[in-house]
């Protein structure tokens, strides 16, 4: 078993060797003490605070290189002074890439202010009398501008909550206790999958379970956890053969982007002790061994403190279970379906119009369906247009056997003239008082049925007949396709209409078949009421005109 403690340690004197190098020290500048982040330099609260958190742990960590190191301590001073000088006047910070007077990110700060009190109350108050002085007086103010300031997101409540809750452990204020029962009064939202609201996978996921676990701590309700481990057991299903994590169904800024698990590796190790569970402890093991990374402030350079405020964790020992790599998750609260077969996977989601995703090994392909129906013909988009009485709905996934479905109903309509004379401006007209002429349906049924290496969809059309429907299937940019008599590498914001026969994607050693293409027109990238197609990868399209009932196969090779 690895050594998580020695990893950790080294990964956090070298963070505190990088944050040295980003310190202000020219007094005639505006962040004279604070940290200056690279790609941005910008001299920002956040980065600061949250690199206060890791050169203290490595000051009173006495394996550490920098352990009571001088110089390391004359930089604390001067970043705690820039710290409480850009703090604003009702207590609050700002988050200079977009939120100004901000409550929620003032209470990430807390967060690591809180932590950075405890390191020195626990290994050194007799030597920084004055910073814990000057923290104190922070976090008071941060607090009072917290629970009056509000939020914006979901996730900001647990964050609130919890940077109050510490707040109120280190000062006693009961107005901080009881603004943040008003948060928890809310209830959790997560669900019985272990599902956020947000189903923010490569972000929010790890911020409210870190703030859940906060809670925990702080206010001794351990049930709390339930919430996390939920979550982190559903996350074991949300690995892709290649290490990364399945975003696609994700509402915020994540969703579909690349992430490794790195930033859930503080969580695995906590839970893991705490559970005795292996998969956890392999989860840990995994995300700290691996090299190809995308590491930011919360993980492993940033759990120092993990270690020292739990110190059984330097000999953590927890047997490791490798995660399953073979299975079929139906979360059917959730509304995404999880298949992997060892270096193949595929999802099926009710809450994107990508609503599959395919995976051979590192190769990603996304489908989506569209129909120029009355602006309202995007598949898995449910969608009201009261002024026009349309409506499209798609059902939630239902599993028949040994296969899943959707269905997608659009419906149009036209009005009739007034049955009573009336002059009026057309922006002032009463669309209730006019009868419906001609209505018109569309009806778009998917099955979705597992294959060998792969899976088959088959589309079966009802309704209105002649409406021209696109396939697209979204690809790398950079993708070698080869059909039986062309061979191209694909460009970003390119497409391509297949009319028949195989077609080939290439990237590197991974390989995707697509069988039985189609291609009847080229009315695709300007679709009406269809989304734009993507700026960044090469589309494939298959088109053809209702009514029809085609199937195609997704392959891996």
């Amino acid at each position: 078993m690895i050594n998580h403690y020695q990893k950790v340690l080294a990964s956090a004197d070298s963070l505190v060797a990088d944050l040295l190098k980003m310190q202000v020290l020219d007094k005639g500048k505006k962040g004279f003490g604070g940290l200056q982040a690279l790609e941005s330099r910008l001299v920002a609260p956040k980065f600061s605070i949250y690199g206060l958190k890791a050169m203290l742990s490595a000051y009173y960590n006495q394996d550490s290189v920098y352990y009571q190191d001088n110089g390391l301590f004359k930089s604390i001073e001067m970043l705690v002074d820039y710290i409480g000088n850009v703090q604003r006047e009702d207590g609050t910070f700002d988050l200079l890439t977009v939120n100004f007077y901000s409550s929620p990110d003032t209470a990430f700060m807390v967060q690591r202010l809180c932590i950075s009190h405890k390191l020195i109350t626990n290994f050194g108050e007799d030597s920084a009398k004055e910073i814990k002085n000057q923290l104190e007086n922070i976090i008071n103010k941060a607090a009072y501008g917290m629970a009056a300031g509000g939020f914006h997101t979901p996730n900001h409540r647990w964050v609130i909550a919890s940077a109050l809750m510490m707040a109120y452990n280190i000062l006693d204020i009961d107005e901080f206790k009881l603004n943040a029962e008003k948060y928890l009064g809310e209830g959790i939202d997560c669900n019985q999958d272990g599902e956020f609201t947000e189903r923010s996978t490569g972000i929010y996921n790890v911020v409210n379970d870190n703030a859940l676990i906060i809670l925990a701590e702080e206010t001794k309700n351990w049930e709390l956890l339930d919430h996390v481990e939920r979550n982190l057991k559903m996350m074991l299903k949300f690995i892709e053969p290649d290490g990364t994590i399945y975003t696609g169904n994700s509402t915020r800024q994540d969703k579909g982007e690349k992430y490794y698990p790195d930033n859930y590796y503080h969580l695995y190790l906590y839970m893991a002790a705490r559970l005795n569970d292996k998969e956890f402890s392999y989860m840990a093991e995994t995300i700290i061994e691996r090299h190809n990374r995308n590491t930011d402030v919360q993980s492993f350079a940033q759990s120092l403190y993990l270690f020292m405020f739990n110190p059984e964790l330097k000999n953590f020992s927890v047997p490791t279970q490798e995660i399953e790599e073979d299975y079929e998750k139906f979360y059917q609260q959730s509304g995404v379906l999880r298949v992997r077969r060892d270096d193949m996977s595929f999802t099926l989601t009710e809450n994107s119009t990508q609503f599959l995703e395919f995976k051979a090994y590192s190769l990603p392909l996304a489908l989506k369906l569209s129909a120029s129906f009355f602006e309202i013909g995007q598949f898995n988009l449910n969608k009201v247009d009261k002024q026009w009485q349309r409506e499209c709905k798609t059902s939630k996934i239902e599993k028949n056997n040994d296969s899943y479905q959707m269905r997608f109903h659009a419906h149009g309509t036209y009005y009739l003239p007034f049955e009573e004379e009336q002059e009026i401006e057309w922006g002032e007209m009463n669309y209730d008082q006019r009868k419906i002429g001609r209505e018109v349906d569309l009806y778009i049924n998917l099955n979705f049925k597992e294959i060998e290496a792969g899976i088959e969809v088959t589309i079966d059309t009802d309704g209105c007949d002649q409406v021209p429907l696109k396939v697209e299937f979204i690809l790398p940019a950079d993708s070698i396709i080869e059909g039986d008599s062309f061979l191209m590498k694909g460009k970003a914001g390119s497409s391509l209409a297949a009319k028949e026969g195989e077609i080939k994607i290439t990237q590197g050693t991974d390989t995707i078949l697509l069988d039985s293409s189609f291609a009847e027109h080229l009315y695709t990238e300007d679709m009406r009421g269809t989304e734009a197609m993507s700026e960044h990868h090469f589309t494939i399209f298959y088109t053809a005109f209702t009514n029809l009932k085609k199937s195609f196969k997704i392959k891996k090779l």
